[in-house]
């Protein structure tokens, strides 16, 4: 006869309690365990040692850490700074709360599923070469701690990928309340606006951003020292697919947005145009100003129309004051091909007094039926056509001699003008010069570069015909 066989006691009630009470204790001391161990990596300067290990190009500081639950930690204040061989930038944060994927710290990786912000002040600039880093830019450049100044590009090929690559930061949804400052270079806006999106870096190689989303309130845009506008409203929104921050220096990332916005404000002053050099120099222009901007893959378009009232403009000893209303169109920008098209730009001047006398205003209406910008060095090349009231700015600009006598002399008034203007740096060429105004024209040629100046042209009124050059004059 078998033996019985052994059966389990039967699963009371008060059996099953038991088994889920001790099942809970684990559950809550694995949780307490977690929670403890957050704390001391948190607390302690562990976790900055680890994130920290190349702090030319990450480090990340914060204060007031805690975490109550396994996964979410909370800030008062957390600092990201970072950089490769083309920028430096600085994120700080208040009031910062987040939910972090525990298993990814083991690779490597800080990952917040979700990130909530009180505050945030953004600062970035570009490295430069030490010709760029003249003391004019530099004193519109925001400084950033830890990292030298000037900003300087490195001079020596990066160094191999250690065995152990850098940390990986990864933000899946980020949302800022209050964005108090962004400072980008020479441009510094600070104000109340929102900020909300994703982004990734991997310091020194990789970064992504976006889809990211900024809502302006309302602020204050500076250009160094000079206020430009006020009461800034709108939107502006970007995304740059991932890419490698050695393989698309400088502007090259520009190749790659898709984003656009839509801005105005109160327009504070042009005195941003004024040439480094101190002539010509602009002051006042107070007035508003509209932009609209839609990119794709670096292909896109622009519309900024700007109205400026009471604008100042001194080159040498002589001052023009007046309001112009400029509408920018740029129907194709092309950051892949390096230009832009600018057809279709108008610039209307008004009530201009030249070498300040207001009792006759001046007026102009100048158009672009064709025109290019080149990013690489700023220079462009335009077709111009226009009405001009009469030539007073003309032979206001013009030396002492035979051009400025025979302007002066004709008494030129409505005058249509037609020309070809390319300029670059240290370059100008007015070319296919024409100005009409009933029996009189005008035709020629100049061009200036460093160390030559020329220029030839042919007035005619009436039987009167003049030919004469710039400089020699005849």
């Amino acid at each position: 006869m078998e033996p019985p066989v052994a059966r389990p006691p039967p699963l009371t009630v008060k059996r099953a309690w038991r088994v889920t009470r001790l099942g809970l204790a684990g559950l809550l001391g694995l949780v307490v365990l977690i929670v403890l161990a957050t704390n001391v990596l948190i607390r302690t300067q562990l976790l900055r040692r680890l994130v920290n290990s190349k702090p030319e190009e990450l480090v990340v500081d914060y204060r007031g850490a805690a975490s109550w639950l396994p996964g979410r930690l909370s800030f008062d204040a957390l600092t990201l700074r970072s950089r490769d061989r083309n920028i430096e930038f600085e994120a700080a944060l208040s009031g910062v709360a987040l939910r972090v994927s525990l298993v990814d710290l083991l690779r490597r990786r800080f990952h917040a599923t979700r990130l909530r912000g009180r505050t945030l002040r953004f600062l970035l600039r570009e490295r430069l070469a030490p010709a760029e880093a003249t003391p004019t830019r530099l004193a519109r450049y925001p400084r950033i701690a830890g990292y030298a100044d000037p900003p300087l590009l490195p001079t020596t090929p990066p160094p191999p990928e250690p065995a152990k690559g850098p940390w990986r930061i990864v933000i899946d949804d980020l949302e800022i309340a209050g964005v108090e400052e962004i400072w980008i270079d020479s441009w510094r806006w600070s104000g109340k606006g929102s900020v909300a999106g994703a982004f990734e870096l991997l310091p020194g190689r990789e970064a992504r951003v976006g889809p990211a989303r900024l809502e302006v309130a309302q602020g204050t845009l500076r250009y160094g020292d000079s206020k430009v506008a006020e009461r800034t409203r709108g939107a502006v929104w970007c995304d740059f697919p991932r890419f490698d921050s050695l393989t698309r220096p400088g502007n090259d990332v520009w190749k790659i947005l898709s984003g656009g916005s839509n801005l105005e404000a109160d327009l504070g002053s042009l005195a941003l145009l004024s040439s480094d050099s101190g002539d010509p120099r602009l002051s006042g222009g107070a007035g508003s100003i509209r932009e609209r901007i839609r990119m794709r893959d670096g292909v896109g378009s622009v519309q900024v129309s700007v109205t400026a009232r009471d604008l100042a403009v001194r080159t040498g000893k002589r001052q023009f004051r007046g309001s112009a209303q400029v509408d920018i169109e740029a129907p194709r920008v092309d950051f892949l091909q390096g230009e832009a098209s600018l057809a279709g730009t108008k610039v209307v001047l008004s009530n201009v007094s030249v070498e300040g006398d207001p009792s006759h205003p001046w007026a102009a209406t100048i158009s672009t039926p064709a025109a290019r910008l080149f990013f690489l060095d700023g220079s462009f090349d335009t077709q111009l056509a226009g009405d001009l009231l009469d030539a007073r700015p003309i032979a206001a600009l013009l030396s002492p001699g035979l051009g400025k006598w025979a302007v002066n002399l004709l008494h030129l008034e409505n005058l249509h003008l037609t020309a070809r203007l390319a300029a670059g740096p240290s370059r100008l060429a007015l070319t296919s010069l024409r100005l009409s105004a009933g029996t009189f024209s005008l035709e020629g040629d100049y061009r200036s570069s460093p160390g030559r100046e020329r220029g030839d042209f042919h007035a005619k009124k009436g039987i009167l015909s003049l030919r004469f050059t710039i400089p020699s004059g005849g």
